[in-house]
């Protein structure tokens, strides 16, 4: 990060965070609007650095109307599932993760992960129970998520971001039935390890940009 303020002798440094492991993913789509990203990153402390520059490139992002939501039984009919109308969609995603600290510093020896947390909710028109049904009947499905920017090409295909969640729980449901409004319906989840195939998120997760490797 470059910072205008400091010694008269350390003009636009920038500060640099060792060690930096990131910690929580948030996403989130609103009806109108940008889809939106917030990452959250846990770090030694900070430390004056030489100046960086940055280098900007043209940003293709992602709006409401690129956004598909799939409910399977399981992973393998999520390509085939149809995509479901939808109003809002969170999902965080939740590494957990911990500072190491050991005697003899008070800055930690190591930054670790620990058990990951995938949870959600989504924003549906309230037409039947289906959704309700899966919360009280404690059934178990599959979910995807497809963000795919159609008029932007990448050599021969598009930018694109894939979520698969193999196994999800239904952890809640709430109608809300306005007056001269349309109902809706919001339905929780929470993201389950799947025991049979050892994966806590599916193979068909991916990430398509202009970036050939990191």
């Amino acid at each position: 990060m470059n910072d205008p303020i400091g010694a008269a002798a350390q003009d636009n440094v920038s500060i640099a965070y060792p060690m930096a492991m990131l910690n929580t993913f948030e996403l989130d789509v609103a009806l109108g609007e940008l889809v939106k990203g917030k990452v959250n990153f846990v770090a030694k402390r900070h430390k004056d650095f030489a100046r960086q520059t940055a280098s900007y490139v043209t940003e293709n992002k992602f709006a409401h109307n690129h956004v598909t939501f799939k409910i399977a039984a399981d992973e393998a009919a999520l390509a085939a599932a149809s995509g479901i109308q939808i109003h809002a969609l969170k999902l965080s995603i939740n590494k957990n993760v911990i500072r190491e600290n050991v005697h003899g510093t008070v800055q930690p020896a190591d930054i670790l992960n620990r058990m990951i947390t995938i949870e959600g909710s989504v924003t549906i028109t309230y037409i039947d129970r289906t959704y309700r049904d899966y919360l009280l009947n404690g059934t178990k499905k599959a979910i995807s998520i497809i963000i795919q920017n159609d008029s932007v090409t990448i050599g021969t295909t598009n930018p694109t971001i894939q979520i698969d969640l193999p196994v999800v729980h239904f952890e809640a449901w709430e109608p809300s039935v306005p007056n001269d409004d349309v109902a809706m319906q919001e339905l929780k989840f929470t993201a389950l390890y799947d025991v049979t195939n050892d994966r806590l998120i599916g193979t068909n997760t991916f990430v398509v940009n202009s970036t050939s490797s990191y």
